[in-house]
């Protein structure tokens, strides 16, 4: 006698173009651990006794559905394990070589959501009937959820898989179904299926609310003008006006310690040719106290550097979680979410990658010029310091989203002109 067992996966795809078919997504089907190879006519075979017909089907609100329908040939009861391997050609947003900086949002989460909670799988895991299960990188998520229980979820070799074992027996009849989700890692795509608690989520829970807290105010500031760009800077200018007086505190303190260390160094360096040991030791003590020398000066000297850090990290993470602007170009940036690649240099170099970048050289030179000015004008005897700043900044950021180096420039170049503002 012949027993036929039928096994349907309906797969709803919600799609980013309306120009893409369901049957170009990248999902794959195992069975028996047999990636099935699909002809002209939409069959496949496992072994000779089942054969695998693949189906679009219907449309569901919109959305395409495939289906996988699996008969069995045979007589013999035979066990099954299934696998739907989640998207396996999975590109990476920015897949050129952009150097360190780009790697740094090269990333992908493998994810379970469900009710809107979200937490990054990291083990195999059962999933309950319409968990969402999925990967995302900075730009895209896609996600596949079963109608029926049983399913594991299983990341190996960044590789993530959706697995059940069957044994078929008999007229048994088996009817499997998926939701398969595609869209755009933006807030309101994600807010739309819930799942917007995947934005930051790898991030402490304190600073999460600060970064999304910063991404709400650059989303009002790009209302107001419509360009992201522009909205950068206005961002930028924002925080400095409400930084002024930590600003004026901090450069306060900046030109106290070049003042004490001007006056205190040659007295060290006389005490340092006469005397050794424990005595130079006291010797020095001496001339600190006799001069109140106020050691904390330095370090209150970079509260203005310290208060933009961490603006500097919400703003990094913010552009390794939104899709927002990519894709966005301005001045001559043609995308905001990687360097701004002014031209290509044809030949890769180790760290900085194969293009050329001007908004890390512009920043490092405002950094330098920033160095330089003081209370009393230009002073070339800060150059070594503006110098070690400003390449510092410049190596830093070479190769980071164009988005952040166009903040701190605007930051650094709104921090000199309130220092020839404080001087003047």
């Amino acid at each position: 006698m012949k027993y036929t067992v039928t096994y349907c996966f309906i797969l709803v795809i919600s799609i980013w173009s309306n120009s893409v078919d369901a049957s170009d997504r990248t999902i794959q089907l195992k069975v028996n651990d047999q990636l099935l190879d699909w002809g002209n006519d939409n069959q496949a075979w496992v072994g000779n006794s089942i054969r695998v017909e693949r189906t679009i089907t219907t449309v569901e609100d919109g959305l395409p559905v495939v289906s996988f329908k699996l008969q069995s040939v045979g007589i013999e009861d035979q066990a099954l394990e299934l696998a739907i391997e989640v998207a396996p050609g999975f590109v990476l947003a920015d897949d050129n070589d952009g150097g360190l900086g780009a790697e740094f949002f090269s990333g992908v989460d493998y994810f379970v959501a469900s009710k809107g909670n979200v937490k990054i799988l990291e083990n195999a895991l059962p999933i309950a009937q319409s968990q969402w299960v999925g990967k995302a990188d900075r730009s895209r998520v896609l996600a596949i959820a079963p109608f029926d229980p049983d399913f594991h979820a299983v990341v190996e070799e960044d590789t993530l898989q959706l697995e059940k074992s069957l044994l078929l027996a008999g007229n048994d009849k088996v009817d499997l179904k998926f939701s398969l989700l595609t869209l755009p890692k933006t807030t309101n795509a994600l807010a739309e299926q819930e799942l917007d608690g995947l934005l930051l989520v790898n991030l402490w829970g304190w600073f999460r609310w600060i970064c999304l807290l910063l991404w709400s105010l650059m989303q009002m500031l790009f209302e107001l003008n419509g360009n992201w760009g522009v909205t950068i800077l206005l961002l930028a200018g924002l925080i400095k006006i409400v930084t002024i007086p930590i600003t004026r505190y901090a450069l306060r303190y900046q030109e106290l310690a070049a003042l004490q260390q001007q006056k205190i160094a040659p007295l060290l360096a006389e005490i340092k040719s006469q005397y050794t040991g424990v005595e130079q030791s006291e010797k020095i003590i001496a001339v600190y106290e006799q001069e109140q020398y106020e050691h904390s000066a330095p370090f209150k000297s970079l509260l203005a550097i310290g208060i933009q850090i961490p603006i500097l990290i919400a703003l990094f993470n913010i552009l390794g979680n939104v899709s927002e602007l990519t894709g966005v170009s301005f001045l001559w940036a043609e995308d905001l979410t990687v360097s701004d690649r002014l031209i290509s240099m044809g030949v890769s170099v180790p760290y900085f990658g194969q293009y050329f970048n001007l908004l890390p050289f512009l920043l490092g030179l405002v950094t330098l010029a920033s160095m330089l000015y003081t209370s009393s004008g230009w002073n070339l005897q800060r150059l070594s310091n503006g110098l070690l700043m400003g390449g510092l900044f410049f190596v830093l950021f070479y190769s980071f989203p164009a988005a952040l180096v166009l903040y701190w420039l605007a930051s650094n170049i709104l921090q000199l002109i309130q220092q020839i503002v404080v001087q003047r």
